[in-house]
């Protein structure tokens, strides 16, 4: 290489870094009382990271970490993104800030308790709080402040993403800080969490005996998971039928009928014992007022994952309602459910009926729950939707805010979905059409599921809406039947105010 040659590739090295340069100064002035800055260091494409820990009181540690792409790269958006399980480590964030987003992410401050010295040990009420509401607020709060730093102004939109726990938290978001993100993508949310446990508490309770002894074996669990996809094969529409069911919202004769074939599949399973304890899988729970405590597991839920629906329980114990160090029995009765788990769970529910501050100023939450989750089920996810929209003047005004789309085949990460599994099914379709929503208007009409092994795509519509193949070979759509879902008395989906 010549010397001009040399002499223009520095120049031009020199104006690209004079013009994308981060002022270190100017982002340590966010620093202050409750936020400490870690480390500030460069990424790809003269972007920049900021680590930031949040001490909003004693025994409060939140970990955070943003990425600011170059002013020159920068769309203008930011996106939080959600956690899974309890948190405890900060997420890989380089595919949004290489597509030039400002992104930011916490470990909800639970490091310590999930991964480090303190593993294993119940959580104080501060780490409680944060995990329950406190640091994705502050994380979101304080990634705004660097984001003025770094380029001298306000974001132009700010949406969230998350599943599971990141759906929950996302659904936190748009209840207690509704002026945190414009939109909010939450997938098979661990929302009402206190309704997820009662799932949990009921399938502990059908599968064991009151010393705590497993009932059935992994082989019977897999026939009975597996049992429903055989059992509709042909009475389903297309193009579900023997592949996943298009609706698992079984009635009670359904049901009984679904069990006189899973005996006749594996006769030793025709047990009246084991029969009656099946239906109580399915048919879920009443407390003694009669009260709906859960609908039940759906017909075709833990394939891939049979065992699950005996050792899921035990993991009860270890959940995130139960954090503070409270623990169930041997063999956990309803009224001890009661006092322990819901007394505590209006902390970490994010199950409110009341999004109107949400909606008034313009937001859009965009929500998926899975056919078979087998860790939130989507009857509760359901269920609050139906409150919701009681709530709000019927399924047509709730549409124009959120809009929830039940996916056939979709499970929970740690489970085996028929068609998809987690939030794998997330793509950049799906945050284009909350962009749409927010900036344009244009509400999402279909999720796109991708089914490869029919090489598919389904058009899912919103919520009460399903779709399928008709006999002239073409898309069609229906109503799901009306009152198909047992659903939970209400003061399971409570959320205790902020003070508390």
């Amino acid at each position: 290489m010549s010397i001009r040659q040399t002499a223009a590739v520095a120049l031009a090295a020199m104006t690209l870094s004079a013009s994308s340069a981060f002022d270190e100064t100017a982002i340590r002035t966010v620093g202050d009382g409750v936020c400490r800055i870690d480390k500030i260091g460069k990424i790809a494409q003269e972007g920049v990271f900021v680590d930031y820990t949040l001490s909003p009181e004693a025994g409060s540690d939140i970990r955070c970490r943003i990425e600011l792409p170059s002013a020159e790269q920068w769309t203008g958006e930011l996106w939080g993104i959600g956690s899974s399980s309890q948190g405890g480590f900060i997420g890989n964030l380089t595919a949004y800030s290489s597509a030039g987003h400002a992104v930011a992410t916490t470990d909800l401050g639970t490091y310590r308790y999930e991964k480090g010295d303190l593993r294993g040990k119940p959580w104080p009420d501060a780490v409680f709080k944060d995990y329950s509401w406190r640091a994705t607020h502050l994380m979101t709060v304080y990634a705004k402040k660097f984001i003025r730093a770094q380029y001298g102004k306000r974001e132009r939109h700010s949406y969230f993403v998350g599943g599971s726990c990141g759906g929950r938290q996302g659904f936190c978001e748009a209840m207690r800080f509704p002026e945190d993100y414009d939109g909010i993508l939450a997938f098979i949310p661990a929302s009402m969490l206190i309704a997820a446990n009662a799932q949990v508490v009921n399938l502990y309770r059908q599968t064991h005996d009151e010393t705590g002894k497993a009932l059935f074996t992994t082989n019977q669990l897999a026939c009975l998971a597996d049992a429903p996809i055989a059992y509709m094969k042909d009475r389903d529409v297309k193009p579900y039928a023997g592949s996943v069911l298009s609706n698992p919202f079984f009635s009670e004769a359904e049901i009984d009928g679904l069990l006189a074939f899973v005996a006749r599949q594996d006769p030793s399973l025709s047990d009246p014992e084991l029969q009656k304890r099946m239906k109580g899988i399915f048919m879920g729970a009443r407390d003694a007022k009669g009260r709906v405590i859960c609908h039940g597991m759906l017909p075709g839920a833990h394939h891939g994952n049979p065992g699950g629906m005996s050792f899921r329980s035990k993991g009860l114990c270890a959940s995130s309602v139960l954090r503070n160090g409270v623990r169930y029995s041997v063999y956990p009765s309803w009224e001890e459910f009661e006092a322990k788990a819901v007394a505590r769970g209006g902390e970490i529910n994010a199950s409110s009926l009341d999004l109107s501050a949400f909606a008034k100023r313009g937001g859009k939450l965009v929500v998926n729950c899975g056919w078979e989750d087998q860790t939130t089920p989507a009857p509760e996810i359901i269920a609050w939707y139906e409150y919701l929209a009681e709530r709000n003047g019927g399924f047509g005004k709730t549409q124009t805010f959120c809009r929830l789309f039940p996916l056939p085949g979709l499970a929970h990460g740690g489970g085996k979905g028929r068609i998809a599994t987690s939030i794998g099914s997330v793509k950049e379709v799906h945050r284009n059409a909350l962009r749409q929503w927010v900036e344009k208007g244009i509400a999402p009409e279909t999720y796109p599921l991708a089914w490869p092994a029919k090489n598919l795509t389904l058009p899912i519509p919103p919520y009460p809406l399903q779709c399928y193949i008709g006999d002239d070979g073409k898309w069609k759509t229906r109503r799901y039947p009306k009152g198909m879902v047992r659903r939970p008395d209400l003061h399971y989906y409570e959320m205790a105010p902020l003070d508390k």
